[in-house]
């Protein structure tokens, strides 16, 4: 055996395609960028959006794209990475989309977190959309429900802190707790625009209702609903709830 074959068998060549660099991860922002701020159909029918607005979102589509894609590398065997190239994609493209046609802030301030309350489940999902919220101050309406969230549920009530735009928030049919229930009480004291919260079946207990109920009590002077049903409430919890 000649030392070519040998050199072959004992140093095999391989492409890793995944992750990608954060030179095209850039690269791809700019992209996303032009695409949101250059003229096309959607872009006339739909207004083209300021440099900021068009940076800040070209920077969420692909952060979530990119956290989509990992945790789909992360779960299993991908060999090369190719399978989280191609959805990493997929997402990019459609994310995209929904940015458009979302049309500029000054027409709807609504971002595209609040449009993934069917697609990220679980808690690798809660802790992907929090990163993005994070960065969303101008989300007016976020539904996270029947999600299955758990364990992430203390990194979304963080998160939802920036959003002071607020005007509805839906969290139901998660495992929050009573925990959860106090953070996320902590954030909504920067909610002055709430005029719908619906947190029913999260299992706030006593302890969580109480601090959500007193936190809106002094910071939403506009709420409307407040749904609580199923979380384990007791009498003791009555004298905070009863103003609603």
């Amino acid at each position: 055996m000649d030392s070519t074959t040998t050199n072959s068998q004992c140093c095999p060549f391989s492409i890793k395609l995944w992750p990608p660099s954060e030179g095209s991860r850039r690269v791809l922002v700019e992209r996303l960028r032009n695409k949101l701020t250059t003229n096309s159909i959607f872009t006339q029918k739909y207004g083209c959006l300021s440099k900021e607005e068009a940076e800040e979102s070209a920077q969420q589509i692909e952060d979530l794209a990119f956290n989509t894609a990992s945790q789909l590398y992360d779960r299993g065997p991908d060999g090369d990475g190719g399978a989280a190239v191609q959805l990493y994609a997929k997402e990019c493209s459609k994310l995209l989309l929904e940015v458009l046609k979302r049309g500029p802030a000054a027409k709807n301030d609504k971002v595209l977190a609040s449009k993934k309350e069917t697609n990220m489940t679980g808690d690798e999902g809660a802790l992907a959309i929090s990163e993005v919220v994070k960065h969303s101050p101008l989300l007016e309406d976020f539904r996270c429900s029947s999600t299955r969230v758990d364990s992430g549920r203390i990194a979304l009530s963080n998160a939802l802190e920036t959003c002071s735009h607020l005007k509805k928030l839906d969290l139901r049919d998660n495992v929050f707790g009573a925990e959860a229930g106090v953070g996320l009480s902590k954030s909504l004291f920067k909610h002055a625009n709430l005029v719908g919260v619906y947190l029913s079946y999260l299992n706030l207990e006593d302890e969580g209702a109480t601090a959500i109920a007193n936190a809106l009590k002094e910071s939403a002077p506009s709420l409307e609903v407040l749904e609580m049903a199923g979380n384990n409430i007791t009498g003791d919890a009555a004298p905070a709830l009863a103003a609603w």
